[in-house]
């Protein structure tokens, strides 16, 4: 310590005068120096991460004599200087007989969710006849104040296609980049859509991984083409665990949109022929089957989706309609019978037909109207029957051998061989073949013949 002084009053003197009332004694202090011993006051600190700044302080012990110093540092340890806080490096002083210091150290705020970080704080050089004590390092924790972002599924809607696979792309994002690995596990799940065979999609589960700062990833579903008229199917994309963020919205819907057309599969004119029976002297066209490549639905009366004229006359033909399905129960059937003036014994009269398939009066299973003549698009009429297709909507007079049409030709086993062979028999023989019986006299022979060959070919 400091030489120190005290001192010796004289008052009051008798028969006397003072010329020096005051002695000085001064202590000469023989010890040495006393400077101290520098530190941080804690081996750890910490704080907030919205605080702007961390206080660090420092200490001397042992002794304050004189003015001493240190060298502060601070460097990252799992912080970033620069990014995380400002890094700090000066000279601490403390002037003789101090014994507390601060030094300050910036702290950089941020939106991302982090784990908590830490500065690495070094103290150094100390001069003035002081030492370093202990602790001379220490760590400064950040503690992060962000919340864990959330994590959002889109949804997606893709056209099935006929074959192969079409892919439905979902998007998972993050609400804000994170500072931290984040992980989300997914699965799909059915909705109208399943994976039972034949399936519409097909099954996928995983985990996605988000690297520190990344946002968005994928989550890829293989769709099934097919053919089959169906409506817009659903399948779910399903986000679980997530670790280091929370789930917003867990589902993504997928929307399957059918893309195939019920059509018009086959249009079947049924003709009987008349064998053995005199009363039908010719074919009967007793009804029409229309058959869809799928179950269908009627808008209104079923009927009323059907029309047949009689391209001769003009005249329609009242019709009865009876629906069901085919053996698989997959298509629907349409039997047309035929009622009102002109129909004998269920049959069409004379003459040429046109049957016409409205197709916006029947809809599919999508709700969606049926491509009646097949072009791709939805609605359109099927005519079947005009001149233009040529399609089979005829009933033939002495088509004996069933082959669908009227043969002239002698040959063995045509029409004619047919028809010349029934002129040698009555009916009810064996093998009469009644429909050759024009005129309806009960025999078959020349004059029938006459017509026969008037009418070959005709058709109706």
């Amino acid at each position: 310590e400091p030489n120190e002084t005290f001192f010796v009053n004289l008052s009051s003197p008798t028969n006397a005068t003072l010329v020096d009332g005051q002695g000085q004694g001064t202590i000469v202090n023989d010890d040495a120096a006393q400077p101290g011993q520098l530190q941080f006051s804690a081996a750890t600190y910490s704080v907030g991460e919205a605080a702007g700044q961390a206080t660090i302080t420092l200490t001397r012990t042992g002794g304050s004599d004189g003015a001493v110093a240190v060298t502060f540092a601070s460097s990252g340890g799992t912080a970033t200087a620069g990014v995380d806080f400002t890094a700090v490096t000066t000279t601490v002083s403390f002037s003789a007989g101090q014994t507390v210091a601060t030094v300050t150290i910036p702290i950089i705020n941020d939106n991302i969710d982090e784990s908590d970080e830490t500065v690495n704080l070094a103290l150094s050089g100390p001069t003035g006849g002081a030492t370093l004590g202990t602790p001379n390092t220490a760590v400064l924790t950040i503690i992060d104040d962000d919340p864990a972002p959330s994590l959002r599924i889109s949804d997606v809607t893709v056209t099935e296609g006929n074959s192969g696979t079409t892919a439905a792309v979902f998007t998972v994002t993050l609400s804000a980049a994170s500072g931290q690995t984040v992980t989300v596990n997914f699965a799909t799940a059915d909705g109208t859509a399943t994976t039972v065979a034949p399936a519409d999609y097909q099954f996928t589960s995983g985990v996605l991984t988000f690297s520190a700062g990344q946002t968005s990833q994928t989550v890829t579903v293989l769709v099934n083409g097919d053919t089959a008229v169906e409506p817009d199917e659903t399948f779910f994309v399903n986000l679980s665990g997530a670790a280091n963020a929370t789930i917003a919205d867990n589902q993504g819907q997928a929307t399957i949109i059918n893309d195939d057309l019920a059509t018009v599969e086959s249009v079947v004119i049924n003709q009987q022929r008349a064998d053995g029976a005199f009363q039908s002297q010719r074919s009967l066209v007793t009804d029409v089957t229309v058959t869809f490549n799928s179950r269908v639905t009627f808008v209104g009366n079923p009927v009323d989706a059907f029309r047949l004229v009689n391209r001769t006359t003009g005249a329609v033909v009242g019709l009865m309609a009876q629906v069901t399905t085919d053996a698989t129960g997959a298509k629907t059937v349409v039997i047309l019978r035929f009622t009102g003036a002109g129909i004998v014994n269920g049959s069409l009269a004379d003459g040429r037909y046109e049957l016409t398939v409205d197709g916006e009066m029947i809809r599919d299973a999508a709700g969606q109207f049926v491509d009646a003549d097949n072009n791709g698009t939805a609605g359109g009429d099927l005519i079947y029957g005009d001149d233009q297709t040529r399609e089979a909507f005829f009933r033939l007079f002495g088509d004996a051998n069933g082959d669908g049409r009227v043969d002239l030709t002698r040959a063995v086993g045509n029409d004619v061989d047919l028809f010349f062979g029934t002129m040698l028999k009555r009916q009810g023989d064996p093998g009469y073949l009644a429909f050759f019986d024009y005129n309806g006299d009960g025999q078959i022979d020349g004059l029938d013949y006459f017509q026969f060959n008037q009418r070959r070919g005709r058709s109706i």
